[in-house]
């Protein structure tokens, strides 16, 4: 094949290609979706997921530099949540490293033959309770035992929020910006096909605070993308970029330039696993 046959194949096959990706929409179609979204959610065929996995990854660094010298922040969090409904089990894992500092924190709630065990593993310590549970009350058990660990994560509940964030969005004019505070505000949509809507928000606002005698004040740059997947809010993105005045006794004392990446996903899947309790030592 020649070069300009290869050319020519190259041509057609990106044609292809950018065909059947995504594509960027107008608000006035980004308002239809979201709203054929929202009534899917409310309508009497839409069943709650009873399954998830949440993967969620936050990365911080800040560099604060004042006549003192240069102090520099690094901090990473991976989360990951899983949760299945229909076998009542659940487990939260969480790692966090704050420059040579590392945490690992592990939750997982189950049932099996009648027993109710809750186990934890965080760092060096790893222990499990356990309870017997009458027949019939597992699931009431496992609901008391995830609510009563502050956890409360409902895809749903969030899909519907985001939806509505996204709608708000839809209908606030550039005026609505300015009065909120938003500054060269950007709103872009984009769709893949049917039951889809990516939302992309970027927008600079001011801060202006005071704590212990000291004002930061400057610009942050705010970047937001949620996309709804199959009509449910399947990923999020916050990024948030600071470049601030540290002001003390009204003269300058420093600046801090920070940047902030949060990123969660949602599969409406869940594979638990189960701890190995031979590792840990039971509590009475």
């Amino acid at each position: 094949m020649n070069r300009k046959n290869i050319c020519f194949s190259l041509l057609v096959l990106s044609s292809i290609l950018s065909s059947c990706g995504i594509k960027e929409i107008s608000k006035e179609d980004a308002k239809v979706k979201a709203l054929e979204i929202k009534e899917y959610l409310s309508s009497d065929s839409f069943v709650a997921p009873t399954k998830y996995t949440l993967n969620t990854k936050i990365v911080q660094n800040r560099t604060i530099t004042s006549s003192y010298g240069s102090d520099n922040i690094s901090l990473v969090v991976e989360e990951t949540s899983i949760y299945d409904g229909d076998s009542f089990s659940f487990y939260s894992g969480s790692t966090s490293t704050d420059g040579d500092e590392i945490i690992n924190t592990e939750v997982w709630l189950y049932g099996e033959n009648n027993v109710f065990y809750t186990v934890i593993s965080s760092n060096d310590q790893k222990v499990y309770f356990k309870i017997n549970v009458e027949e019939g009350k597992m699931e009431e058990t496992f609901i008391e035992n995830y609510n009563l660990f502050g956890f409360m994560i409902d895809p749903t509940l969030l899909s519907k929020q985001s939806i509505e964030q996204t709608l708000s969005l839809i209908e606030y004019s550039s005026e609505d910006f300015e009065n909120r505070n938003y500054k060269d505000a950007t709103l872009k949509f984009k769709s893949k096909g049917d039951n889809e809507l990516i939302t992309f928000f970027n927008y600079k606002t001011q801060l202006n605070e005071e704590a212990f005698g000291m004002i930061t004040t400057g610009d942050v740059l705010i970047e937001q993308q949620i996309t709804f997947k199959d009509n449910m809010l399947f990923s999020s993105k916050l990024v948030e970029d600071s470049d601030l005045d540290i002001i003390y006794n009204n003269e300058s004392y420093g600046k801090e330039i920070s940047k902030k990446e949060t990123n969660s996903s949602f599969n409406y899947s869940a594979k638990f696993v189960k701890p190995n309790l031979s590792e840990f030592v039971e509590k009475k």
